[in-house]
């Protein structure tokens, strides 16, 4: 939030999944496989452009978050210990910013009906013949 109210975040989701996706299939293949030097330089550079592909299409405040927390190698070539970990806090950091998306979601469709809005779509108009079946019934047109 800022002091004028909410921060309105706007995430392209398609491309966030599948840097998502193959983030978690490049950790979950790292678990099973021994990494040589070559695999290790490979994941590295795949791990780097991931971040800074997420960076630039991330909103500033997240891109500016996932910056800070995805720190550079310490050695080079990276340890397969120090791949995992890169990999897997980049999975939980995107983890967590689709539960965050999530739960924006759900506050705006319980604020909906506070606000005096529908978060439903509108009903389709209905025909005379329906005005016909209200009176028929004695019903009120709401």
């Amino acid at each position: 939030m800022t002091a004028g109210g909410p921060v309105r975040v706007t995430v392209i989701p398609t491309e966030v999944v599948r840097i998502g996706a193959m983030a978690s299939t490049l950790l979950e293949e790292a678990r099973h496989v021994c990494v040589d030097e070559a695999a290790s330089r490979r994941l590295q550079e795949i791990y780097e452009s991931s971040v800074r592909e997420l960076v630039a299409i991330l909103p500033t405040p997240l891109g500016a978050e996932l910056d800070r927390f995805a720190l550079p190698f310490e050695r080079e070539p990276p340890t397969q210990g120090e791949l995992r970990i890169a990999q897997a806090q980049l999975v939980g950091w995107l983890e967590g910013l689709f539960h965050g998306i999530q739960f924006a979601l759900f506050v705006q469709q319980v604020a909906a009906p506070a606000a005096g809005r529908d978060p439903s779509p509108a009903p389709a108009p209905t025909s005379r013949s329906g005005d016909a079946t209200i009176r028929a019934r004695g019903l009120r047109r709401p």
